[in-house]
């Protein structure tokens, strides 16, 4: 591969068409697709009912290092509580060895992939798998890059993730960026191509994640196509791609590569891109729900004082449940928050207890935003977990050792606004989406 305008590098849209590795026929695609290792931190019995399941079969998820490893003393895979990250890392990097040698990833396509995502609820989700450049990616703040986040970077989560690359012969993304395209461009392009494209596969996903086809795309002046119609959706100067989801990943993949660049690697070397999935923000499938906080070895009364300490009494108030809500009702209360604009709703949840906060919207306009700082400010040494789905988030109150900081579903348009103005949202703002709904582990690409 040669760093040039064609069909294998676009340039000035900083797109690699790939080499994309699957796992050969024979393998069990329901039990080989894993969802993202951010998932599911506080819930040890998802990832091991996962692997219960799997058992001896092929898997994503043995080549992946759930987040749940690093925070707490889980057995997953036959490995014992004690097991180390740095053992887990390893088992990771040889069992990518494993699946090269015994061909059980031995299928490998060079092109775009077309992705339809059937949600639970019957959505659609569409996108296209390309590979990025690294170069062309930065998370700092203020500056101005094609590919950028949209959240703060939590640069703590790096280092775990550089680990497992820096030695890994593949990478298997579950990244997603956005693009400002129409709903009915590139992906409705690509979509009526079908016929002309090769199955690459089609299957259920495990944990109630819905289902999966992907259509591979090698026709060149197809690629072209594609790639003209990415242009056309760069609306400012710099900024192309706002990466919507695994914006860590890229962080770590970036980390990589400097390393690399310092070391001598050649501009062409593999690990200069990294896979990932481009959806257009317009789709209506893509809904954006929010990242609550669980705060643990914290009760109500504790969090209630240091909330009123903290938010002027002018331009909050406070509103308490005498009796449990459930989670359905949590969400339609949250939901007022896109409906009544003059304040911004925060839902405060334990065992026992429920509160609302109202916040002016003129003082505190994103409410994360506020919570953010406030935990920050008032609590920096908290234990914290960042849980999807409110159902999730109050089971983990359960007990009364931990306090839950609920959140209204973020505007999909006004995060956009925000990050083609160059600005980054708090860290942990929005999913993509349930945790099931998230992008699952599936291709890979040699890195090395």
């Amino acid at each position: 591969m040669k760093l040039i305008e064609g069909k294998n590098y676009f340039s000035n849209i900083g797109l690699l068409v790939p080499e994309i590795i699957l796992p050969r026929d024979k393998v069990d695609m329901t039990k080989w697709a894993c969802v993202a290792c951010d998932q599911f931190t506080s819930s040890p019995e998802y990832w091991q009912n996962q692997y219960l399941y799997i058992g001896n079969a092929p898997s994503a998820a043995k080549i992946v290092l759930p987040e749940i490893c690093l925070n707490q003393r889980v057995s997953l895979a036959g490995e014992s509580q004690s097991t180390s990250v740095q053992t887990r890392i390893d088992n990771i990097n040889n069992n990518m060895a494993k699946y090269l040698r015994d061909g059980t990833l031995s299928k490998t396509f060079n092109g775009l992939v077309y992705v339809e995502r059937t949600l639970p609820n019957g959505k659609v989700r569409k996108g296209i798998i390309a590979a990025l450049d690294l170069e062309q990616y930065d998370f700092k703040k203020n500056v101005k890059a094609l590919i950028r986040p949209t959240e703060e970077t939590v640069r703590e989560r790096i280092p775990s993730r550089l680990q497992i690359r820096s030695d890994a012969p593949l990478e298997l993304p579950h990244s997603i960026v956005l693009v400002d395209d129409l709903p009915n461009g590139i992906t409705t392009f690509l979509a009526n191509r079908k016929a002309s494209s090769v199955p690459l596969y089609d299957f259920e996903l495990l944990g109630g994640g819905g289902s999966i086809a992907a259509y591979g795309i090698t026709d060149p002046n197809t690629i072209s196509s594609v790639a003209a119609m990415i242009i056309d959706c760069k609306k400012e100067e710099d900024a192309l791609y706002f990466v919507g989801d695994g914006n860590h990943s890229f962080a770590a993949a970036k980390a990589h590569w400097e390393k690399l660049k310092r070391d001598g690697a050649p501009p062409d070397h593999p690990a200069r891109f990294m896979l990932t999935e481009i959806e257009s923000i317009h789709d209506p499938a893509i809904v954006m729900e929010p990242i609550h906080r669980v705060l643990f070895n914290c009760d109500f009364d504790k969090l209630f004082g240091l909330f009123s300490k903290y938010f002027n009494s002018t331009n909050a108030f406070w509103r308490e449940y005498s009796t449990p809500m459930t989670a359905e009702e949590i969400d339609e209360m949250l939901s007022e928050s896109s409906r009544v604009l003059e304040y911004s709703i925060l839902v405060i949840v334990s065992s026992i207890r429920t509160a609302v906060l109202y916040l002016d919207a003129r003082t505190y306009p994103f409410a994360v935003s506020a919570v953010t700082d406030f935990i920050d400010f008032m609590m920096p040494d908290a234990k914290i977990d960042y849980v999807h789905g409110t159902e999730e988030a109050m089971n983990l109150t359960e007990g009364g050792f931990a306090t839950a900081i609920l959140l209204p579903k973020p505007s999909k348009r006004e995060i956009f606004k925000i990050a083609s103005q160059g600005r980054i949202l708090p860290r942990k703002t929005f999913s993509m989406g349930e945790a099931e709904t998230k992008r699952y582990y599936i291709e890979a690409r040699k890195i090395r």
